[in-house]
């Protein structure tokens, strides 16, 4: 079986290690294009890798959505009237 990369199968270290026991119990084997040959110490490696890289994208993104909460302007401009002034005042 050829792919790309072995986290382009699953990010999820047990779902890795279950499909490349499968295979090599079925005497297929797992070739990647970035990786070459796939052994028992890539699957190990990968899969924890590809897990750490899943939490720490969700602590990211959980950290992210929190921000227009606090009222940051996430790099647009402010606008240029002031709460409680008429629309369009300056605030210069």
């Amino acid at each position: 079986m050829v792919a790309e990369a072995l986290d382009r199968l699953s990010r999820d270290q047990e779902h890795v290690a279950h499909l490349y026991k499968q295979l090599t119990f079925l005497g297929i084997k797992l070739v990647t294009l970035s990786e070459g040959p796939i052994s028992e110490l890539h699957v190990g490696l990968s899969g924890t890798m590809g897990a750490l890289y899943v939490k720490q994208l969700a602590e990211k993104t959980h950290r992210g959505s929190a921000w227009p909460s606090r009222g940051w302007s996430l790099g647009r401009r402010q606008p240029l009237w002031l709460p409680g002034c008429a629309e369009g005042a300056s605030r210069r």
